[in-house]
């Protein structure tokens, strides 16, 4: 069990706020006390494993929103990108590139004509490897 001032400091982490501003805000610093002890605190309350599993339990839910709304995204650009695959394929290519910097690929680019207007059309790197985009409904990659 927590004391109320150790979960107000869980709350606090939760929130974003470094551990340091965390623990000044829950706890009665004197205007005498030096930064590195308010550091040393902060992180000594940090590495209590009751706070830390508290911290976690906090952050789960938190975390389960975040990866349900990236799918969400995910899935309605797919949406989109299937739809103009063909018909306007700037739009489709758009939707590759924000796709793939959702899922943390980075982006090179390259041109491409299609007809008659040029595209630049991206590629991604996994492993150190250029992945060339094709256009089609199976989202398949090639090595270059």
């Amino acid at each position: 069990m927590l004391t109320s001032k150790q979960e107000r400091f869980c709350q606090e982490i939760v929130k974003g706020i470094p551990q340091n501003e965390a623990y000044l805000k829950c706890y009665n610093v004197g205007a005498t006390t030096k930064r590195a002890t308010v550091y040393r605190r902060a992180a000594e309350m940090f590495e209590n494993g009751k706070i830390r599993a508290r911290v976690e339990e906090l952050r789960k839910p938190v975390i389960e929103k975040a990866q349900r709304t990236l799918q969400n995204i995910l899935e309605d650009i797919e949406r989109i990108k299937l739809a103009n695959i063909g018909e306007d394929d700037r739009i489709a290519l758009d939707c590759l590139k924000h796709e793939a910097k959702l899922r943390g690929f980075e982006i090179n680019k390259s041109d491409i004509t299609s007809k008659g207007e040029t595209i630049t059309m991206p590629s991604i790197e996994i492993n150190g490897k250029k992945q060339k985009i094709k256009m089609g409904k199976s989202n398949e990659q090639e090595t270059v």
